[in-house]
């Protein structure tokens, strides 16, 4: 009997929490966009670290406003198809949608990935989150939102370290990882824990768009108010409490089932 073991495929996971819209621009990439919601959002960006088992987005960077960049990996196999049909967000037609630059605080250009899971769900209707939007604007408009979404990549460019560059000049690098996983984590939500929602949540993500012909831009009211049963009972905006999720992006594995939440299953 064989018993060597080999090591794990490389990989990198991004982990998107919060108010964020995921944007096609071609084959091969795609771009992560996050509204500008004033003082009540917290902004971040880095490896999520603790101490004695106590976390905090406090330990993140903030999250610089303007264009950045994910470098160091490789485009993944993902094609256009099979992000609607993961993402358990709102994926508007995007033939019929533009974006208007100056309602958008971060812009992250990132290549495919090669997978994407979503977790940490809510229940919603339709016309809650549809709004006054016509579901015919909608490649896919699910009856579950995730909070959590995780870009992840099984390559990386030869040399190159992953980090993400922002026009700016300023460097994020990727530096937190075990058995042969590098993580980074985007956090863009409010700094306590919102219940209900309060009016108007979410009308910067419809800032961030309009319709090419004319049409009034997306109306999408973007609350979640109940939750899956087997998630946290106290929510930052739609999904997971905030401390257990940072425990789980502080988890190599990120296996949903131990979290208590999520779709999918299995470890990202």
């Amino acid at each position: 009997m064989n018993h060597e073991t080999t090591a794990p495929k490389p990989r990198f996971n991004l982990v998107c929490h919060g108010m964020m819209a995921f944007w096609q621009l071609g084959a091969e990439r795609m771009a992560i966009l996050i509204p500008d919601e004033g003082d009540m959002h917290y902004y971040g960006i880095g490896s999520v670290r603790s101490e004695n088992g106590a976390t905090s987005v406090k330990q993140l960077s903030p999250l610089p406003a303007g264009r950045a960049e994910l470098l160091g990996v490789r485009p993944g196999g993902m094609r256009k198809e099979q992000i609607r049909e993961q993402l358990q967000l709102p994926v508007l037609k995007t033939e019929g949608v533009e974006i208007v630059d100056a309602q958008v605080r971060t812009r992250i250009d990132v290549p495919m990935p090669d997978r994407i899971r979503c977790y940490c769900g809510a229940e919603a209707s339709p016309d809650a989150i549809r709004g006054a939007t016509p579901v015919s604007r909608f490649h896919k408009v699910p009856a579950v939102l995730h909070d959590v979404v995780v870009l992840s990549w099984f390559g990386f460019e030869e040399g190159e370290r992953v980090r993400v560059a922002s026009d700016g000049g300023g460097v994020f690098p990727a530096l937190e990882g075990k058995r042969g996983s590098l993580r980074l984590a985007i956090h863009a939500q409010p700094e306590v824990s919102l219940r209900p929602h309060p009016p108007g949540h979410g009308m910067g993500w419809n800032r961030m768009f309009r319709f090419t012909d004319g049409m009034q831009g997306p109306d999408l009211h973007l609350s979640a108010p109940t939750l899956i049963p087997d998630a946290p009972p106290r929510t930052t905006a739609i999904g997971l409490e905030e401390d257990d999720l940072l425990n789980l992006i502080r988890a190599a594995g990120f296996v949903t089932e131990q979290a208590g939440c999520g779709s999918g299953g299995g470890s990202c």
